[in-house]
């Protein structure tokens, strides 16, 4: 995988495979992007927005289906261990 910042909140990822092993039809993950919130982020929900997804088939033909445009990030509160004990 290659990741590069391309300005404005922008970030390029390009997946690729050197064994060219196939990816299984289906709804599988083909990508996991961790968010990390500053403690001072307000508690909502927050746009994370995809687009020009292309995938790509070994004779370089676009075979996406259709593709998640926008997600949502939600922030909310969370509770330490011992408050989450003591709630449940």
């Amino acid at each position: 995988m290659s990741l590069s910042f391309q300005g404005n909140n922008t970030y390029r990822f390009v997946i690729y495979t050197v064994s060219n092993d196939y990816l299984i039809p289906g709804d599988e993950t083909i990508l996991q992007l961790p968010v990390f919130i500053e403690n001072t982020v307000a508690n909502g929900q927050y746009p994370f927005e995809f687009s020009s997804v292309v995938l790509s088939s070994s004779s370089n033909q676009n075979i996406v289906s259709e593709a998640l445009s926008i997600g949502y990030v939600n922030v909310v509160e969370t509770l330490n261990y011992d408050e989450y004990i003591s709630a449940t």
